[in-house]
């Protein structure tokens, strides 16, 4: 595939532009095609870039679930060559607060449900947190539906009281349509930082690159077990979750670099698990012994 001089932006640009009209990701009955996950990378990369002054090799911490945006965000600051720093989606505030001190990381991606948890500690380093929705990317009658009755508390708590003053959403933020430079110097240097505890339990941060990530996937024939001519347009399950190497490098990077299609579940049940079988077919399950 040689993917080997490219950065992860730029070898799922490059699925994107041989097969625009793809189907990248499956997400809970939406359908997003490789056309339309590049535009909203694109546009996102505007908005880091020209608005929020993001620059190569600064540490933005996401802490979110596998939902659409948390793909988006990811790619969008691969391309300009910052630091993505992943966290589980619903570490504590003590550890979020440690993190952020350890990695200097500039900003912090967090979807609204986990803030209002901690509401009232969150707004004292609000002016370095940007909100996502988790419903951002449902189809309209989910979204209308999740929005006026399964949120309707948190969005009280979070946009109709003092209590959210201060936080801002990031898609509430307007793109430029201005260019952004494009990192493409950085391959062999740090491009993801992962947390783990390993086999000993004591805390660890793990530096990631760019030409790891490629190289997994210039192998998926031999690690899927499938001829490369078979590869394009089959469907991969995405449940594991992407702050744990596996699930990114396997069944977030690997399918979307490949030009497969990624059937996306924020967190496993054997019910949606089954529901995502019924809908879409996939042909490709990626897990753990548990699962």
């Amino acid at each position: 595939m040689n993917l080997d001089k490219m950065t992860m932006y730029q070898a799922v640009k490059k699925a994107a532009l041989e097969y625009p009209n793809g189907l990248a990701i499956y997400y809970r009955g939406k359908r997003i095609s490789y056309r339309k996950l590049l535009n909203d990378i694109d546009r996102m990369a505007d908005i880091f870039y020209n608005v929020l002054g993001v620059r190569k090799d600064d540490v933005i911490l996401i802490a979110q679930p596998n939902i659409p945006d948390t793909l988006v965000m990811f790619y969008a600051l691969n391309k300009i060559g910052a630091i993505v720093n992943f966290a589980h989606p619903f570490t504590p505030y003590n550890q979020i607060i440690s993190i952020l001190g350890k990695t200097k990381s500039k900003y912090l991606l967090m979807f609204e449900q986990r803030i209002a948890k901690e509401v009232d500690k969150y707004r004292e380093i609000s002016d370095k947190i940007y909100v996502t929705r988790i419903e951002n990317y449902l189809p309209c009658f989910s979204k209308a539906f999740y929005h006026c009755f399964m949120n309707n508390k948190i969005r009280k708590k979070l946009g109709k009281t003092k209590d959210f003053d201060g936080f801002k959403y990031v898609h509430d933020l307007k793109p430029t349509n201005k260019p952004v430079l494009e990192c493409f110097d950085k391959l062999d240097q740090c491009s993801v930082l992962l947390h783990s505890g390993s086999t000993t339990g004591d805390p660890k941060t793990i530096m990631l690159n760019d030409k790891g990530f490629n190289y997994i996937t210039e192998h998926t024939d031999q690690i899927l077990c499938i001829d490369w001519e078979k590869i394009k347009g089959i469907k991969m399950l995405n449940v594991l979750p992407s702050f744990h190497g596996f699930g990114l490098a396997m069944t977030m990077h690997l399918p979307l670099a490949t030009k497969m299609g990624l059937v996306m579940i924020p967190k496993f049940t054997p019910k949606e698990v089954t529901k995502a079988l019924k809908r879409t077919k996939f042909e490709v399950l990626c897990g753990v012994p548990t699962m």
